[in-house]
């Protein structure tokens, strides 16, 4: 006979079971010791990158705005590092990612402000694709709510076709030398 849910919804003996835990033998694949470690050099990536947007010289300085979103990047990479300390919860290292893509493309987004326009088109281009992807994965982690899993063959073709298309979009304003539209980067 199968193990039944306890009250709390869990079935006893599994990595869910707060009194069992991974510890049980049961699976606990967001609780791997390999997943943590992505997770955590994520976070180190993210800090770095962090570091690197930050020391960029601008005329003007940091605007608040920009300093906000980066400890936002740095916000959830450090909650996804602490996540995966819950065994049921799975995505971790994909907040974590998104993280550093945000990162990423605040920084590249500074660079490619910085000196004469037209100079810094690479960096611009990287903003763009970057901030793209930090959409595409929001819609990723929306879809995957509540505990991280992309339940039923729709919700992964739908990720699937988000990242696609984000990067498709991407790649073609950089090909255009074309920004991000203003809307668009409202939703980051």
């Amino acid at each position: 006979m199968p193990a039944r849910p306890a009250l709390n919804d869990t079935v006893p003996g599994t990595a869910a079971d707060p009194v069992a835990g991974p510890a049980s033998g049961a699976s606990a694949r967001s609780g791997s010791l390999w997943w943590r470690l992505v997770t955590g050099i994520l976070l180190a990536a993210t800090v770095v990158t962090v570091v690197a947007g930050l020391r960029v010289q601008q005329p003007g300085g940091l605007p608040a705005a920009q300093a906000v979103a980066f400890a936002l990047a740095l916000a959830f990479a450090l909650a996804a590092v602490v996540a995966t300390r819950d065994p049921g919860l799975t995505g971790q290292w994909q907040l974590a990612a998104m993280a550093l893509a945000g990162a990423i493309a605040l920084t590249a987004a500074r660079l490619g402000s910085a000196g004469p326009p037209g100079q810094h088109q690479p960096a611009r281009a990287v903003a763009g694709v970057a901030a793209l992807l930090v959409i595409a994965g929001t819609v990723h982690l929306v879809l995957a709510a509540p505990d991280g899993h992309l339940d039923g063959r729709g919700r992964r073709a739908a990720v699937a076709a988000g990242y696609l298309a984000a990067l498709a979009a991407g790649l073609a304003l950089a090909v255009t030398r074309h920004a991000v539209p203003a809307a668009a980067a409202a939703v980051i």
